[in-house]
């Protein structure tokens, strides 16, 4: 992607773009920069926000105003006052696109508007429609920053977020063939997603803005089957079957370790508490290894992370990589429910659940003690 030209005189910020450019205004406070990070539609979703595809820039502001040449491709912007990186607003932008942002700021915090293209007018028509829920939100964050063991202050929290997600889901359905309906459905309630998606013309679902409508689709298929699965993962019920690859890439079934008891421990590299109870599982597998079959799941590591992990910690048992992309139907994550990391999964010789441990603590291994 081509970074900023940023057109810094007077004269020309101060008149209308006459070619494509986002013109930015902050006032209400003495703003000297922008933060601004862009990327490229096609390349939606990044794992993290220090991905090389996202572009992190900080510009000048000459009088309170900037102007930026969009990207050559439909990309996503988020562009923030410098000083108050968490006041952002998360655009999409055609190449070809006149836009105009402001940012106020006033007693009660920011208010962003938006226009110049179909993107931008519907996302200041969707600000203004939860600008007053997300005032009464920022207030309950600071009540919670100061007393963040307040209950109450958490439960009105956790209202107020729900009721600006339901009134998320219902400014989609009533403008689900703007394009920001497309970068808003990620934000609203888990089960609204699916009838949501049904609602976008085919147009639209196969259009550029198909990495952001597919991703959230995705994401919303794969929670809601974690979660019904996690309401059959009990005890008695029978283990569902998966096949994975060890560091070699040869295939794992659990099927085939069936007449041992088996461990199954969801665990990733990037988990502190998975870490923290590895020399204890080295313990009680080596105590166990006649009678149980310890089986370790990496989850959400790179391929490369997950064998560094494995060369770092040395656990000598059966370890397997689970595939992010995985079917849902062949995902060990979503057959199983785990919700939390690590998760402890105990299985009979006969192939049944025998109890799910979440969480790093005693339980666990008393369990198995009791049990071998």
């Amino acid at each position: 992607m081509t970074r900023f030209a940023i057109i810094c005189t007077a004269a020309l910020l101060a008149a209308a773009c006459s070619k494509p450019c986002i013109t930015v205004t902050v006032s209400g406070l003495d703003e000297t920069e922008l933060n601004i990070s862009h990327m490229a539609l096609k390349d939606y979703p990044v794992p993290n926000d220090s991905d090389p595809r996202v572009k992190n820039e900080t510009i000048p502001l000459k009088e309170g105003k900037a102007v930026i040449t969009p990207d050559s491709l439909p990309s996503l912007y988020a562009i923030s006052p410098a000083s108050k990186p968490q006041a952002f607003i998360r655009m999409i932008v055609e190449p070809q696109d006149r836009i105009t942002i402001r940012f106020k700021a006033d007693e009660n915090g920011y208010i962003y508007t938006a226009s110049g293209s179909a993107a931008a007018d519907g996302m200041a028509d969707y600000l203004g429609t939860v600008h007053g829920t997300d005032m009464a939100i920022d207030s309950m964050v600071n009540l919670l920053n100061g007393d963040p063991d307040n209950k109450g202050y958490f439960d009105i929290y956790d209202s107020l977020s729900t009721a600006r997600r339901t009134l998320t889901a219902a400014w989609i359905r009533r403008n689900a063939d703007n394009p920001s309906a497309a970068l808003l459905l990620r934000n609203v309630p888990l089960d609204s997603v699916p009838a949501l998606y049904d609602i976008f013309d085919e147009s639209m679902r196969t259009s550029h803005l198909a990495p952001l409508i597919d991703e959230t689709k995705h994401n919303s298929d794969r929670r809601i089957a974690t979660r019904k699965a996690a309401e059959a993962t009990v005890p008695g019920a029978e283990a569902p079957d998966f096949t994975l690859n060890d560091p070699d890439g040869k295939p794992v079934s659990l099927s085939s370790l069936r007449g041992k008891w088996v461990v199954l421990d969801f665990w990733g590299t990037w988990c502190g508490w998975c870490i923290k109870g590895i020399p204890d599982m080295k313990k009680y597998e080596e105590k166990y290894r006649k009678r149980c079959t310890f089986v370790s799941i990496d989850c959400f590591d790179s391929p490369e992370r997950w064998k560094e992990g494995l060369e770092k910690y040395q656990m000598p048992w059966i370890q397997v990589y689970n595939p992010d992309d995985a079917p849902l139907d062949k995902n060990a994550i979503v057959l199983y429910g785990v919700q939390g990391y690590p998760t402890k999964i105990v299985i009979d010789p006969d192939g049944r659940i025998h109890k799910v441990f979440a969480g790093e603590g005693p339980d666990f291994y008393k369990e198995l003690d009791a049990v071998l």
